[in-house]
């Protein structure tokens, strides 16, 4: 089986509206992108989409919370951050 290539854009958009509404920090690096929360493990996600284990774990929350809540989770998230539905 094929390894799953990088989540749609909004989907993108909505993952990182919902980690900075938990409290994450977005950091830019020449190769990566952090997601830092004082007193919780650092998240990375490099440049080519690879994510880090604590960053994985997030994302498996995120993903199981939008099957809980559906497309209006994820159409909420998207709103929150000002960008139309793509």
């Amino acid at each position: 089986m094929r390894k799953a290539s990088r989540p749609p854009t909004n989907v993108q958009i909505a993952f990182r509206e919902w980690l900075k509404k938990n409290g994450y920090m977005p950091k830019r690096n020449a190769l990566t992108v952090e997601f830092i929360k004082p007193k919780s493990a650092r998240l990375e996600l490099n440049y080519k989409g690879q994510m880090n284990k604590a960053m994985q774990h997030q994302y498996l929350s995120f993903l199981n919370q939008w099957l809980k809540n559906g497309k209006e989770f994820i159409s909420g998230l998207i709103a929150a951050q000002g960008v139309p539905n793509v």
